[in-house]
């Protein structure tokens, strides 16, 4: 079975992305770690969380920026409606 993304991409360079999530099944929304460092800027939010490996998850809050290092698990958690983020990789 090939897995879909439960999110939409929107590049706006080679570094740089809008990702959107709305109308997600929660089993999509899976730990991970990214192969490049990341920075995300939270644009639109309704209520969303963000989690570290071995952290509380946070509720994420539009204007929020979060710092990922390549290599650490981490993961969003959708509690409802629509998460809108800006990515970019160094």
């Amino acid at each position: 079975m090939v897995r879909v993304n439960p999110y939409n991409d929107k590049y706006i360079n080679e570094n740089t992305l809008i990702r959107t999530f709305q109308d997600v099944i929660l089993e999509d929304l899976i730990w991970h770690e990214d192969l490049k460092d990341r920075k995300v800027e939270v644009l639109e939010v309704d209520k969303w969380f963000f989690q570290f490996d071995n952290q509380m998850p946070f509720e994420l809050k539009v204007g929020d920026l979060i710092e990922i290092p390549k290599g650490i698990f981490h993961r969003v958690i959708c509690s409802d409606g629509l998460l809108k983020l800006k990515i970019s990789e160094e």
